[in-house]
């Protein structure tokens, strides 16, 4: 599964501006992004889980 790339204000915004360049994800992008697994080595978030 690929990454989802974090949406960001545009350069003729950044240049009249000083708003937060990083816009963050819409409940949906975000959730499309957790699900992505890296199949880390030692996978703390497994771990948790299994614990809750």
């Amino acid at each position: 599964m690929q990454r989802v790339p974090v949406r960001e204000l545009s350069v003729q915004e950044r240049i009249k501006s000083f708003e937060e360049v990083c816009l963050g994800y819409s409940k949906e992008e975000a959730m499309k992004e957790a699900s992505r697994c890296l199949n880390c080595k030692n996978a703390q978030c497994v771990k948790n889980a299994l614990l809750e």
